[in-house]
C-alpha cells in the first residue's frame, strides 16, 4: 500500500494472471475484472472475473468465465445485473447471479463516475457468469474489434464502437440495430491515445451518446 501527494491511500486489489482492460463495480462486496491475451496459442487466458471481498477487504475469486478471445471492455446495465462486452469484433451479454438491482434504481457510484460503474446490492446466489446473446457489433478490414460499450441512462439501448469508425446503437435486450453513425478515420477509440488525432472521434461518439440514448428504443 502507498500513499499519494493527496493523502488518498492506494494499493493493489489484485495481479491477474492476464492483461487487465475493463473493471465494473456492482456493490460493496463484488467487482468484475475483464480481459485477456487474446487467440493466440501462448497460455495468456481470457477472463471475465467477479470478486468478492473478505472482511478484511481481501478480494476472493467467486467465479471465472473464459471466453473464446480478449474480453476488451465492459458495462453494467443501470437496473439489472447484466454486463455488456467487447470480445473482439462482438457485443456479447452477460448475466450474473448474486448481484440484483438495488432500491437507488443503479445509481452511479460517488467514487467511479463512470457510465460503466453502478450500485447493485449484493444477495446470497452464487455469482455465475451467462453469456446469454452475442451480436457482431464491428467490422473492421482486420476482422473487427469492438473498443466501447455503454448502456443508456435507463437500459434500453446499448451503443459500441470499434475499428470500422462506426457507433452503432442496439435495443436492449434483443439486440436490434437501430442506428449506424459516423465514419470515423483510425476507429472509434476506447480511450485517447493520440491526443493529437483521437479527440474528434472521442467527442463524436460522446455527442452521439447524449442525442441518441436517453430515447427508449421501440
Amino acid at each position: 500500500m502507498s500513499t499519494t501527494k493527496s493523502n488518498t491511500r492506494v494499493s493493489t486489489f489484485r495481479t491477474t494472471d492476464f492483461p487487465l482492460y475493463g473493471v465494473a463495480v456492482t456493490g460493496d462486496r463484488r467487482v468484475i475484472l475483464a480481459g485477456g491475451g487474446g487467440h493466440g496459442k501462448h497460455g495468456v487466458p481470457n477472463a471475465l472475473e467477479v470478486y468478492g471481498l473478505e472482511a478484511d477487504g481481501t478480494p476472493v475469486c467467486l467465479n471465472r468465465f473464459q471466453p473464446e478471445g480478449s474480453v476488451s471492455n465492459v458495462a453494467l446495465h443501470p437496473k439489472l445485473a447484466v454486463i455488456a462486452a467487447g470480445v473482439d469484433a462482438n457485443l456479447h451479454i452477460f448475466k450474473f447471479g448474486g448481484v440484483t438491482a438495488n432500491a437507488d434504481k443503479g445509481r452511479r457510484s460517488p467514487t467511479s463516475p463512470s457510465s460503466s460503474s453502478r450500485v447493485l446490492t449484493v444477495t446470497s446466489e452464487p455469482p455465475s457468469i451467462t453469456n446469454v446473446s452475442t451480436q457482431r457489433s464491428d467490422h473492421g478490414d482486420d476482422g473487427g474489434f469492438q473498443n466501447v460499450v455503454r448502456f443508456s441512462h435507463d437500459g434500453s439501448r446499448v451503443a459500441t464502437g470499434g475499428d470500422d469508425g462506426r457507433v452503432r446503437v442496439w435495443a436492449y435486450p434483443s439486440l436490434k440495430l437501430q442506428h449506424t453513425l459516423g465514419n470515423i478515420a483510425g476507429g472509434v477509440p476506447g480511450k485517447t491515445k493520440n491526443k493529437a488525432t483521437q479527440p474528434t472521434a472521442t467527442k463524436l461518439y460522446g455527442r452521439v451518446a447524449l442525442l441518441l440514448l436517453p430515447s427508449r428504443a421501440v
